[in-house]
């Protein structure tokens, strides 16, 4: 009924916008731009619209079961997303000293979802697959400028905080 193709094709659009998202939300954090990465959250969770209905398409048209394997984490990520920011009002942001549960979950439903995706992408656009791998990179290199730059800001506040002490 679709064409393979298109879908492999929308499936890989989807990715690059995902991932593209993902560097934008981890680099306004990194500059504590707490504005900006909010407007980010609603076209965020709308992608979760072209990754249902391209998981329903693959589903009904008789695909590999792999690849309804691959796309289900996202959803899954995706879902839980809306929820845990725009429902729950959490951010997934915090770096507890104890994590909760909700946190934990969170994060691994984002890796597990990017890894994949970025698989799924990968796979059926061998050619263009290597951008959508790039992409993902690129999104890891953003969470990991977030999390120095956060680190180094809590060195400072606990330094600061260290200085003002009596002795």
């Amino acid at each position: 009924m679709f064409d393979g193709n298109l879908v492999d094709g929308l499936m890989l659009a989807s990715t690059l916008v995902y991932n593209g998202l993902c560097v934008l939300v981890f680099v306004f954090r990194g500059l504590d731009m707490e504005a900006w990465e909010r407007k980010i959250g609603p076209p965020f969770s709308a992608l979760l619209i072209p990754f249902a209905l391209l998981w329903v398409v693959n589903l009904t048209g008789g695909a590999d079961g792999s690849l309804l394997i691959a796309g289900a984490p996202i959803i899954l990520f995706l879902g839980y997303d809306l929820w845990y920011r725009s429902i729950a009002k959490s951010k997934p942001r915090h770096h507890p000293e104890k994590w909760p549960r909700e946190l934990v979950v969170y994060l691994l439903l984002y890796h597990l979802g990017g890894i994949t995706l970025n698989g799924y992408s990968f796979l059926v656009s061998l050619g263009n697959g290597y951008v959508a791998l790039a992409s993902y990179f690129a999104a890891l290199g953003a969470y990991f400028f977030y999390q120095v730059r956060y680190n180094r800001m809590r060195g400072v506040e606990a330094e600061a905080s260290a200085s003002l002490s009596p002795v």
